[in-house]
C-alpha cells in the first residue's frame, strides 16, 4: 500500500489568558478559565496506511495485538511491539511488512520481558533488561552487539532521545531496615548510559500489608527536541502541574491549570488491578486507588507545542480533550474524536504521531501538530 498524506485544516478559537509569575529562579504560569477570542490551526496528516489483511508471519495486521512502544527511524520504516509474539515488527514507509525481531531467553541478546525499546538517531536499538540489570544495545540490522550493565544505579524501563543524549525514567521499589519505599526519578544520560543529571525523584514509605497505589508512579514526561525542553508532569490527585526543566536540569517554569478532583469507577479500579503486576517475596499485592491522577499524558509536536491529556471523568462521559500550551499558556483545548476517523481504536500517541485501527481494522499512522 502507498504511503497517503493527507492534510486536513481546523480552525479553533478558544485561548485562555494566563497569570505570569516569577518565582524562586523560574516562571510560574497559573491558567485561570477565562476565555478569550483567539484563532489558530491545527493540522493532520495521514502518515500510513497498513491494509487489514496484509501478511505477517503466519497471521494478518487484523491479528496484531499492539503494544504502547512505537519508533520510527530515519527512512520513515516504522516499529511496534506485538505482544502476543513478544518481538519487534517493521514495515517500510510504503505500508510493506519487512521483518521481525528480538527472542525470549536467557542467552546473548535475549530478553524475558518486552515492554519498550527505543532506536537511537544513528539507528541503533536499546531493550531495557530488568531481569538482568542491562541496557541491550542491537544495531540497525537488530543484531545483538553488547549489554550495558546497571550495576549500582537504576535501569530506566524507558527511554527518549534528547539530542545527543537520552532523557530515561525508572521506577523506585527500596527495601531498607524494615521500611518499605517506592517512586521513580527521570534522568539524563550519555551514550554509555552514564547518569549526568537527574530532574526530578520522588520516593514515599509504603504500607505492604495494604492495596497499592501504583497510579502514582506512572511518569508522565516528554521532551522538546526544537527547544531544548524537559516536561514532567507531577502525580498528583488533587493539583495540575507541570515542570519545565532545560537541558542542563534547571527547572525553568512551572505550569499550573485549575482542577478538581476524579474517582475511578469500580470497573476502572478493577481494570486497575489487573493490569498492574506487584509481587514481594512470591505473592501479588492488590493495586487499588480511589483518585485518578490530574494527568493522563503529556507529548510535545513537532513545532514544540505541549498536548496535555487530563484526567476524564466517566460519569459525565467527556470527550477526548487534549489541553494545548504554548510557552506554558492554555491556548484552546482539542477533541481529537472530531479529528480522526469514526471507531479510531488508539494503540499509541507520542511525538505527535497517533497510530491505531479502523473499524476495519487497518493499521493507521497520523501525525497531528499546531500549525
Amino acid at each position: 500500500m502507498k504511503k497517503l498524506i493527507i492534510g486536513f485544516l481546523f480552525t479553533l478559537f478558544p485561548i485562555f489568558a494566563a497569570e505570569r509569575i516569577v518565582k524562586d529562579g523560574y516562571e510560574l504560569v497559573v491558567n485561570p478559565s477565562k476565555i478569550e477570542n483567539g484563532n489558530f490551526e491545527v493540522e493532520m496528516k495521514q502518515l500510513y496506511r497498513i491494509d487489514a489483511d496484509t501478511k505477517v508471519l503466519d497471521f494478518t495486521v487484523a491479528d496484531i495485538s499492539y503494544g504502547h512502544s512505537v519508533e520510527f527511524d530515519a527512512d520513515e520504516n516504522i516499529y511496534f511491539i506485538e505482544n502476543s509474539l513478544k518481538k519487534i515488527l517493521k514495515f517500510n514507509r510504503e505500508g510493506d511488512f519487512v521483518a521481525c525481531y528480538g527472542n525470549e531467553g536467557k542467552g546473548p541478546g535475549e530478553y524475558d520481558f518486552l515492554n519498550s525499546f527505543t532506536i537511537d538517531k544513528n539507528g541503533l536499538f536499546y531493550i531495557p533488561n530488568h531481569t538482568g540489570m542491562k541496557m541491550m544495545q542491537y544495531g540497525k540490522d537488530f543484531k545483538f552487539i553488547k549489554d550495558i550493565e546497571f550495576n549500582n544505579s537504576q535501569l530506566p524501563s524507558s527511554l527518549v532521545n534528547f539530542g545527543d543524549y537520552f532523557i530515561g525514567s525508572s521506577l523506585l521499589f527500596t527495601f531498607t531496615d524494615g521500611k518499605s519505599e517506592k517512586g521513580y526519578d527521570i534522568a539524563l544520560y550519555d551514550d554509555t548510559f552514564t547518569k549526568l543529571k537527574t530532574f526530578k525523584e520522588d520516593k514515599k514509605e509504603v504500607d505492604l500489608s495494604k492495596p497499592m497505589d501504583m497510579t502514582g508512579d506512572i511518569i508522565r514526561f516528554s521532551v522538546d527536541n526544537l527547544n531544548n525542553k524537559v516536561y514532567i508532569a507531577r502525580n498528583d490527585i488533587s493539583t495540575y502541574f507541570i515542570d519545565v526543566y532545560d537541558e542542563s536540569g534547571n527547572k525553568i517554569q512551572e505550569i499550573e491549570r485549575k482542577y478538581r478532583k476524579i474517582y475511578y469507577t469500580d470497573e476502572e479500579r478493577e481494570d486497575l488491578n489487573n493490569r498492574y503486576k506487584v509481587i514481594i517475596n512470591g505473592e501479588k499485592l492488590k493495586v487499588d486507588a480511589k483518585y485518578k491522577p490530574s494527568i493522563e499524558k503529556i507529548l510535545v509536536d513537532k513545532n514544540g507545542y505541549l498536548w496535555v491529556d487530563p484526567a476524564e471523568d466517566k460519569g459525565l462521559d467527556e470527550k477526548n480533550l487534549y489541553d494545548i500550551y504554548k510557552n506554558g499558556e492554555l491556548i484552546a483545548q482539542i477533541d481529537l474524536d472530531n479529528l480522526l476517523p469514526e471507531k479510531f481504536t488508539f494503540f499509541s500517541y507520542d511525538n505527535g504521531k497517533i497510530l491505531g485501527t479502523d473499524e476495519e481494522k487497518n493499521l493507521l499512522v497520523f501525525e497531528i501538530f499546531i500549525k
